[in-house]
């Protein structure tokens, strides 16, 4: 789903956003925008983002400043934090000798902007290779992420680099996610998404009982069942701290070996364009799901 807003820059007035952001709700999700009277929880985040946009939720979004806010807010935080082995603000400033071999390289304002490294030697010892990761780092580094969706937030954070180590060896998953949707302070469900190498993805809700509800986000809804995870009392315990000030918020962890990693905090998860059962918002019972879960949020 591509979630752009295109023709936005810098100079565009913000009396413009809600029509512009009216016009991309309806291409994306075929419905209206109701933004002054918000019922579904897409048009409840949109709201958000035009008029809930602080420098507090920047402080938690910027995936480094949320590392040392975590330790803040959290009893011995630094031992639910994944390694990182530097932080650079350019590409330039990176001294790869100083880096393992399998690594992570990430920018810190905004979603998806992530290289694996799994082969440090082979990145390094082709310049064509090597010169196509620069570039690609670098399109990220410059990418005004709070225009792409109006996601506002985003754009009170510095751009910087930082690589992280890579948890876990295995060569099936691309990644797995345990994702506590909070609403108004309160931890309201897990969002637990298992995506693939191969492209099959799949999510997993559960409440803060471990009781599986009929309905999934983002994903395919899975027709099995998970095994509870060691730490999924803790995420519950540490996502009710972390979203205490926050109207919406989603906090991202990773369990693996069952020890538990925080991963990231996010207010405006798939800039608000959900998609339930891996359908689109057009059916209605996506809006059904959509409606149920705006009820839960009071703005």
């Amino acid at each position: 789903m591509n979630n752009k807003v295109e023709n936005i820059s810098d100079k565009t007035p913000a009396f413009l956003y809600p029509f512009i952001l009216k016009k991309r709700y309806k291409e994306i999700t075929g419905n209206n925008l109701h933004l002054f009277l918000p019922k579904l929880l897409s048009e409840k985040v949109q709201w958000l983002k035009l008029f809930d946009s602080t420098k507090e939720k920047a402080e938690f979004s910027d995936k480094v400043k949320a590392r040392e806010l975590f330790c803040r807010k959290i009893p011995d935080g630094k031992k639910y934090l994944k390694p990182v082995f530097g932080v650079w603000n350019s590409f330039d400033e990176i001294n790869f000798d100083t880096l393992p071999e399998r690594f992570i390289l990430k920018l810190n304002h905004g979603c998806g902007f992530n290289s694996f490294v799994m082969n440090k030697d082979v990145l390094l010892s082709s310049p064509k290779q090597f010169e196509s990761f620069k570039n690609r780092i670098n399109l990220f580094y410059n990418t005004r992420y709070h225009l792409n969706s109006l996601e506002l937030h985003y754009k009170y954070i510095k751009p910087k680099i930082f690589a992280e180590e890579i948890i876990g060896e295995d060569n099936v998953l691309l990644f797995n996610d345990w994702m506590i949707y909070c609403f108004n302070g309160r931890p309201e469900f897990c969002n637990y998404i298992i995506r693939y190498k191969d492209g099959f993805n799949y999510s997993y809700v559960y409440n803060e009982e471990f009781k599986k509800l009929d309905f999934s986000i983002a994903y395919t809804k899975a027709q099995n069942n998970l095994v509870k995870p060691y730490n999924y009392e803790k995420m519950f315990e540490f996502a009710k701290i972390l979203s205490k000030d926050f109207k919406f918020v989603r906090v991202d962890f990773i369990e693996h070996n069952k020890k538990l990693y925080f991963a990231e905090m996010t207010f405006t998860p798939h800039s608000g364009y959900f998609r339930y059962n891996g359908i689109n918002q057009t059916t209605q019972e996506s809006l059904k799901i959509d409606r149920m879960l705006g009820d839960m949020l009071k703005l």
